[in-house]
């Protein structure tokens, strides 16, 4: 036995003990694999979390990864692969041999690097892609500012000059358009932004562009603006924040609709009363407050009195009271004390279970687990009892009751559907001839008389 629990505590033990991921074989050779491809020597501080049997583990496993990584990063076609993006990107860069350190010399490596960068920055150096870049700054609307990048284009500097020229000029006629300023006002205007500071929106554009299309701009924002702060959609807008909140703050949204039109705060703050008014009729109500004391009752000992959003102060006392009602009801039902008394008559049956053996379930608080234990203890006495009679061959023929005191206790799950909450109990003395031997037994026990009160006194 005790060589069983020491097993299952060392089970516990492994089980409840995380080990680092680091010092997972799969983790650590992506580790030392990733160091190696940054060009770095090896090192090993990231296994100093691995202990015990797992730094073995972790060295073996990282050392692997490194390996690889190290034959990745010095192959000439990979050094190829990493010069010809560098250089397709326009960066300023040249071979350096410390960069390649780790690897077994390094004259093939420098030759990759050069033929790499050299092809790359031949792709980076097209008309092509300056007279794209020039599209994409006119497009936005930048100031014309060539690359200093191109600067690495040697010889073709101006051709490259000229194609951004060219692309520049195209993209700022479309961004100059008048079609293209409305479209963009119309897009300002219905998000409810405020609108744009137009001078210098459209900076990029000639002094007779610009006054075209900051016209056809405020023709586009105006008209969408109007849409989006129509009577409609304010209303609409407070009736959904009044089904969720108890204040009509403006929604910031809206801000530019209420500070261009203020008259719309009004018909805002007149919406979200109405709403708000039929949300709390509809929803703070006694019915509802049942079902969800109920749902509560089934869930947590804790009651939710708070005010919920969905109610106001003066219709709160209503829906408070039907919530105290569904939870005292939601109680009832899981703490039922005709349900632990039918589990004392069975455990009654059985010798291993004594009155101790029982306890309420979690959700039924003291108030509710008192009377249910008192619910199992009269099933289990009964069970006992039948069973004594049985053995000594006892009937209701030679046996003889009488009531000899009277009692209450405070008892919800039996006096569940009465306005008292107290239960009464007659004290019964038994007394039994035992057949054939001229004896009497004698015992006594407690039995509910069908009464609930409000007061012990009533009892006696």
């Amino acid at each position: 036995m005790k060589n069983l629990l020491l097993s299952l505590g060392s089970l516990f033990f492994t089980a409840c003990t995380s080990v680092p991921r680091i010092c997972e074989p799969d983790q650590a050779r992506e580790a030392g694999f990733g160091l190696a491809m940054q060009g770095k020597e090896i090192f090993y501080g990231q296994g100093d979390v691995c202990v015990d049997e797992h730094r073995p583990i972790f060295k073996q496993s990282f050392e692997s990864g490194y390996q690889q990584g190290r034959l990745r990063y010095c192959d000439p076609q990979e050094v190829e692969h990493t010069a010809h993006q560098r250089g397709g990107n326009g960066e300023k860069t040249s071979f350096n041999k410390e960069d390649y350190k780790i690897c077994d010399g390094t004259s093939e490596q420098a030759k990759a690097f050069k033929k790499g960068f050299s092809d790359g920055l031949a792709e980076f150096c097209q008309d092509s892609r300056a007279e794209a870049e020039g599209l994409s700054q006119g497009e936005a609307g930048a100031e014309k500012t060539f690359p200093p990048k191109y600067d690495l284009c040697a010889g073709k500097l101006g051709k490259l000059k000229g194609a951004f020229q060219k692309g520049y000029k195209e993209g700022n006629a479309k961004f100059c358009r008048a079609d293209h300023a409305n479209e963009e006002g119309l897009k300002d205007g219905g998000e409810g932004r405020d609108a744009a500071n137009l001078e210098e929106r459209f900076r990029a554009c000639s002094a007779a562009d610009r006054k075209r299309v900051v016209k056809q701009y405020l023709e586009g924002y105006n008209q969408a603006l109007l849409q989006f702060c129509s009577v409609t959609n304010i209303e609409g807008a407070a009736r959904s924040h009044a089904q969720k909140s108890s204040t009509a703050n403006l929604p910031d949204n809206y801000r530019t609709c209420f500070a261009k039109f203020p008259e719309l705060k009004t018909t805002y703050e007149k919406a979200f009363a109405e709403e708000r008014d039929r949300v709390v009729q509809a929803q703070c109500t006694f019915q509802n407050g049942q079902e969800q004391g109920r749902s509560d009752a089934r869930s947590s000992n804790q009651k939710n009195t708070s005010l919920p959003n969905y109610c106001n102060q003066q219709l709160f006392a209503v829906y408070l009271q039907g919530y105290l009602e569904g939870w005292k009801n939601g109680k009832y039902q899981l703490c039922n004390g005709d349900d632990a008394y039918q589990e004392g008559l069975r455990q009654g049956q059985s010798s291993s279970f004594t009155y101790s053996n029982y306890s309420a379930p979690s959700l039924c608080p003291e108030e509710y687990g008192a009377g249910m234990a008192t619910r199992y203890r009269e099933g289990y006495q009964f069970s006992q009892n039948q069973k004594m009679q049985s053995a000594a061959g006892f009937t209701s023929a030679n046996c003889r009751t009488e009531v000899v005191n009277r009692s209450g206790t405070m008892d919800l799950s039996r006096c569940k559907n009465s306005s008292g909450r107290i239960a009464c109990y007659s004290e019964i003395r038994e007394t039994c001839a035992i057949p054939g031997s001229g004896e009497k037994k004698v015992r006594s026990y407690q039995q509910f008389d069908g009464r609930c009160v409000s007061s012990y006194s009533n009892c006696w």
